[in-house]
C-alpha cells in the first residue's frame, strides 16, 4: 500500500467546531475506531454496541429514600443530569453525511430539558430476567422490522433491572439490581464505559444518603468539560510523523492482512442475535494463575500474557489442523489496547471516547503449538512458549511511541475502504483476545450510606461484553474483587452456546494447568 491511501493526520480536521445547521450545536469528524465502528449501516445495526452489567445487592431496609425501581431511576436521573455536565458524550448523537460519521453535542436549553433528557436515557425492567437476559431481549428487538432500535444513534440508555412485580415494590435486602449501560461504541471504549459507570455509582451513592439540593449548572459552559479531540491529546505531534511512523503503519497493516488466512474456528454464516457465555475462576484459581505466571516466567510477564498462550492452544484443541491442509498455517490475533499510554499526562485519566491503539500477536507454524492434554509438563512448557510470544509482540507493538497514530490511521483506512467495499459474512473467525484488567481500579465496590456508614447495596459482580451482528468470537478477561472471569461474545446465528462453553473451558482449562 502507498501514502497515498493514508491521507495525513491532521489535528484540525477532528477538531469541535460550531455545526453549520445549528449554532448551538458542536460537533467534529470520527476518527480511528470512531470511524470503522461508526460506518453507518453497521451502527444502525448494533454492531459492536458495548454493554456493561454492574449487578448491585441490597443490604439494608430503608435509606433516606425506600428503595425500589421508582426511586432508583429517579436518583439515576440526578446522577446523569450532573454526569453530563462533566462529560458532554454521555449525551451526544451521531449523524452521517458523505464523509461518514460526525460526533454532535447539542447543550439543552434549560435546567427541565437536561431532566428530561436523563430520564429518557433510563429504560426500567421488572422481570424475572437478568441483565444479560435484557441484553438478548434487545437484540431481538432491534432484529423486528420497523424496530424503533433501528438507527440507534445515541450516546448510551441505562436499563435497571430486577425481578419485582412493579416499578413501586420495595427492594429488599438481598434483592439484586442488574444495571445495564447499554453505549454506543463510537462514543466509548472499554476503559471509558468503566469510568462512566464507576462515577455514576459514587454519585448514586451521595444521591442515595444525602440530602443535597440538586446542583445549578450553567448549562452551555458544559462543552468546554467534553473530552479533548485525540490527535491534540496525544503525546506525539502527528504532523511530523514520517517515514518510521509510515514503514510502522505497513508492517501493521501487513500483519492484519495476514489475519484473513489465520488458522480459525469454522463458523456457519446465519443471521442472529448477540451472545455472549461467561466463566469464572474462584478467588483461589485467580490467585494461583497469577502467582503462576510470575513464578514460572518472571515479574514482567502477566495473567493477560497467559491467556493469550492459552487462547491460541484451545483453537488449536477445537479445530486441530488436519494432515491434509497445505502450507505452515499460523493463527494470527489482532486486538486493540487501550491506547491512554499514548496521552499527555493531562489527559490519561479523564479522556472518555474510544481512546484505543492496536497490537497483533502471531503463533507462527501453528502446527508446533499442537499438544497432547495429557502431557502435563508438554503443556506448561507450550503455553510458557506462547507466553513469551505474547509478551514478545505486545511489547514489539507498544513500544512505538507513534503506535496509536499508526492505528488511527489503519482504521481511518478501514472505515473509508469498508464503508465503500461491504463485505461478505465470513465463515471462519478467529477468537481474538482481549484482556481489559481490574475493574476495581475504576468501580467501587459497595454503594455507602454517607451519613450512618452503612452499606446500601454492593456491587456483587461486573461484566464487559460486546454486541456483534456478523461472525465473529471475541474472547474478554477481567477481573472484579480478586476473581478473574473469561467472557465470550458471539453471534447466534454462528456459533451456539454449547461451543462458546467448550471454548472457555478449553481455554480455563490451559489456564489452571500453568499453575500445577
Amino acid at each position: 500500500m502507498t501514502s497515498d491511501q493514508f491521507p495525513k493526520l491532521m489535528p484540525a480536521t477532528y477538531r469541535w467546531q460550531t455545526s453549520k445547521t445549528n449554532s448551538r450545536t458542536i460537533e467534529r469528524r470520527a476518527i480511528g475506531t470512531e470511524a470503522w465502528v461508526g460506518i453507518k449501516d453497521e451502527n444502525y445495526k448494533g454492531q459492536y454496541d458495548l454493554f456493561l452489567n454492574t449487578t448491585l445487592r441490597v443490604q439494608v431496609e430503608s435509606t433516606k429514600t425506600p428503595l425500589s425501581l421508582a426511586s432508583l431511576k429517579k436518583a439515576v436521573t440526578t446522577v446523569l443530569v450532573e454526569l453530563r455536565f462533566e462529560h458532554p458524550e454521555s449525551a451526544g448523537t451521531a449523524v452521517w453525511d458523505d464523509q461518514g460519521p460526525l460526533l454532535q453535542y447539542t447543550p439543552p436549553e434549560s435546567a427541565e430539558d437536561a431532566l428530561s433528557w436523563a430520564e429518557a436515557a433510563i429504560e426500567l425492567w421488572f422481570t424475572v430476567k437478568t441483565g444479560f437476559e435484557v441484553r438478548k431481549e434487545i437484540g431481538r428487538r432491534r432484529k423486528e422490522p420497523g424496530s424503533v432500535f433501528s438507527g440507534h444513534a445515541k450516546s448510551l440508555t441505562v436499563h435497571l433491572v430486577a425481578d419485582v412485580p412493579s416499578e413501586h415494590a420495595p427492594l429488599v435486602p438481598g434483592a439484586t439490581v442488574d444495571v445495564l449501560m447499554h453505549m454506543n461504541h463510537i462514543f466509548w471504549d472499554g476503559i471509558s464505559a468503566r469510568m462512566f459507570v464507576g462515577s455514576l455509582l459514587r454519585k448514586l451513592q451521595t444521591e442515595l444518603s444525602d440530602n443535597q439540593k440538586p446542583k445549578q449548572l450553567d448549562w452551555g459552559r458544559e462543552t468546554k468539560n467534553i473530552s479533548q479531540p485525540i490527535l491534540d491529546a496525544a503525546k506525539v505531534d502527528v504532523t511530523s510523523l514520517g517515514k518510521d511512523f509510515e514503514d510502522a503503519r505497513e508492517e501493521f497493516l501487513q500483519s492484519l492482512m495476514a489475519f484473513a488466512n489465520s488458522w480459525a474456528m469454522d463458523l456457519k454464516v446465519d443471521v442472529g442475535a448477540p451472545s455472549t457465555e461467561f466463566r469464572t475462576f474462584t478467588a483461589a484459581e485467580s490467585r494461583a494463575i497469577i502467582q503462576a505466571v510470575k513464578a514460572r516466567l518472571g515479574p514482567g510477564y502477566t495473567i493477560s500474557h497467559l491467556g493469550q498462550a492459552a487462547t491460541a492452544l484451545a483453537l488449536l484443541k477445537a479445530n486441530p489442523i488436519p494432515e491434509d491442509v497445505s502450507g505452515i498455517p499460523s493463527i494470527i490475533m489482532p486486538l486493540p489496547v487501550n491506547g491512554r499510554r499514548f496521552l499527555k499526562d493531562e489527559y490519561v485519566q479523564g479522556q472518555y471516547g474510544a481512546c484505543q491503539a492496536g497490537a497483533v500477536v502471531q503463533f507462527r507454524d501453528a502446527r508446533s503449538f499442537l499438544v497432547d492434554d495429557d502431557e502435563k509438563s508438554a503443556v506448561i512448557s507450550m503455553l510458557a512458549k506462547g507466553c513469551r510470544i505474547s509478551k514478545e509482540q505486545y511489547d514489539y507493538w507498544l513500544s512505538k511511541p507513534f503506535q496509536m497514530a499508526v492505528n488511527i490511521s489503519k482504521d481511518n483506512f478501514l472505515a473509508s475502504f469498508l464503508s465503500a467495499n461491504p463485505q461478505e459474512a465470513s465463515s471462519k473467525a478467529v477468537p481474538v483476545f482481549i484482556s481489559d484488567g481490574v475493574n476495581d481500579r475504576f468501580i467501587p465496590g459497595n454503594i455507602i450510606d454517607s451519613t450512618t456508614n452503612k452499606t446500601i447495596m454492593t456491587v456483587d459482580n461486573v461484566a464487559f461484553f460486546t454486541d456483534s451482528y456478523m461472525p465473529g468470537l471475541l474472547v474478554r478477561m477481567e477481573s472484579w474483587k480478586g476473581v478473574t472471569s473469561i467472557g465470550l461474545s458471539y453471534n447466534d446465528g454462528t456459533f451456539t452456546a454449547e461451543q462458546a462453553v467448550t471454548l472457555l473451558k478449553y481455554i480455563m482449562g490451559y489456564m489452571l494447568v500453568f499453575t500445577q
